[in-house]
């Protein structure tokens, strides 16, 4: 299965580490996802010190992951 070939909508941390404050990428992020239900996923690998398969030293702040997850969550789509 491809991700293109199956029209799956997904992003990258990389994709909102340009300054962006926090607030406007979780709207920009939800923009995105806005008119359709989507499924909800956070990579653990993209949290900053994750005792996970992979710890990076860089990535979402523990408390960006958690408003992450509340913020999405909570819309009707999802």
């Amino acid at each position: 299965m491809s991700l293109l070939k199956e029209k799956i909508k997904y992003s990258f941390y990389e994709d909102y580490i340009t300054g962006t404050p926090f607030k406007q990428m979780l709207e920009q992020a939800k923009n995105f996802c806005a008119n359709s239900p989507f499924g909800l996923e956070l990579d653990m690998d993209a949290i900053e010190q994750m005792g996970s398969s992979a710890i990076s030293p860089s990535g979402f702040s523990l408390q960006q992951a958690r408003e992450y997850v509340y913020y999405f969550s909570k819309l009707k789509n999802c």
